[in-house]
């Protein structure tokens, strides 16, 4: 007895030990993110943030040219057909009427940059861990999730830029929240207000939110157990389309203004040809199309259970599964519309509680995805060694983004599509 005590003590001591490291490992992570940000922040070149990403020239760049814009007095018209650039690194200006009005209104100009920069960058950060505590059931899982995403390049490059997309991001993180505290009828008049009041914030900004909501309220709408609820995703998906009215008519000149990357630090279907040969795109497109139906046939041979339920707190939690399935059509939309630079990988951090709290990840395919996503979230940092990091990009760009997007079409078809057809020819 005295020896299989012993045993579990030891058991014990290193599964305590393991999770003290963890949370140190955590800390560690998060405190080098805020250091980061507020290096970021600096204009001493002195202090970098030590895992390499690169400032450009200005401060919070891709956020100088909003501020900057607002602080000028051109027009929208003016600035979006370059009649006048106000932007310091000359950059054509791609962001919607809304923004510019937005940050005129409240007065947010070139001499708020940092101030707004580093606000972006803390409700980001804080915002993650707010969604991860609601959304995971276990404690060690929450560490590593939220240790792994603070130390990708795609939130350090966000972070930099001071993009705007951070916006985009917290805005939806908070909506499947609203939405499902909306539907539980926790205050539900101020949780569908406020979801309203973001879902038309987050499409008035840009434009790829709009195709992660419109698909998303209607299959919510089609599985809806009490019909009478019907209003509430018909209110997201309609708010959702006025922000998308006050951006309808400059949708062509902020696409021809905005860039399209590819080679280094982008994601998207049309990225690669350039690290390998402009020559080889055709061939390229037809390979990535390959993988993403093997991808699709694996998982399918696999018989995934996309759709375990789990309880959390006393009741059903569909929470993490209504984000994985709102941020899954907007991360579809984003890889096949347009090349975006990585920052914009950000929005897979919205998928992963939901099958990491259905124990998933014990599964060898789970593991699979989730080292995948991890090599796409890191491999940016190996681009200082040239041929080597090309290699890298190359791996990430053919391979595992269209392993990634072939997933998560398995996961909406067998979870989400079929299921709400089903229910809704049926009833």
């Amino acid at each position: 007895m005295s020896i299989k005590r012993k045993i579990n003590s030891n058991k014990l001591f290193t599964k305590d030990l393991l999770k003290f490291l963890l949370f140190i490992f955590f800390l560690f992570t998060f405190i080098y993110t805020l250091y980061s940000l507020f290096s970021y922040a600096s204009e001493n070149d002195q202090i970098v943030s030590f895992i390499g990403i690169k400032k450009i020239k200005y401060n919070f760049g891709d956020l100088r040219q909003l501020t900057y814009s607002s602080s000028c007095v051109a027009s929208f018209s003016q600035l979006m057909n370059n009649y006048i650039n106000c932007d310091p690194l000359g950059r054509p200006f791609n962001y919607t009427r809304f923004s510019l009005w937005l940050f005129r209104l409240l007065k947010i100009g070139q001499n708020q940059t940092h101030q707004v920069g580093l606000i972006m960058g803390l409700i980001t950060i804080f915002t993650s861990i707010g969604f991860t505590l609601v959304t995971l059931k276990n404690k060690r899982n929450i560490l590593i999730i939220l240790s792994i995403f603070f130390l990708s390049y795609p939130l350090q490059l966000c972070l930099e830029r001071g993009n705007y997309d951070q916006l985009i991001f917290v805005g939806s993180l908070l909506l499947p929240l609203l939405y499902q505290r909306a539907i539980l009828n926790r205050q539900r008049e101020i949780n569908l207000i406020l979801a309203a009041i973001i879902s038309f914030g987050i499409t008035a900004l840009k434009l790829f939110p709009l195709l992660g909501i419109l698909p998303w309220t209607f299959f919510s709408f089609l599985k809806l157990k009490n019909k009478k609820l019907f209003y509430i995703p018909l209110i997201i998906f309609v708010f959702s389309l006025i922000g998308f009215i006050f951006q309808i008519g400059d949708i062509s000149l902020i696409a021809a203004n905005t860039p399209n990357p590819n080679g280094k630090f982008s994601f998207g279907f049309g990225t690669g040809d350039k690290i390998i040969s402009e020559n080889f795109s055709f061939i390229i497109l037809i390979f990535k199309i390959f993988i993403i139906l093997i991808s699709i046939k694996i998982f399918e041979y696999l018989k995934i259970n996309f759709n375990k339920k789990f309880y959390f707190q006393n009741y059903e939690n569909n929470l993490a599964k209504e984000a994985a399935i709102f941020f899954s059509f907007m991360i579809l939309f984003a890889y096949f519309l347009n090349n975006s630079f990585d920052y914009r990988l950000i929005f897979v951090f919205g998928i992963l509680p939901y099958f990491i709290n259905q124990n998933q990840l014990k599964k060898f395919s789970f593991k699979v995805i989730l080292l995948s996503l991890i090599y796409i979230s890191f491999e940016q940092y190996l681009f200082p060694f040239f041929y080597i990091g090309n290699i890298f990009r190359l791996f990430s760009d053919l391979v595992l983004q269209p392993f990634l997007i072939g997933f998560i079409i398995c996961f909406l078809i067998k979870n989400q599509l079929g299921k709400s057809f089903n229910k809704f020819y049926l009833s």
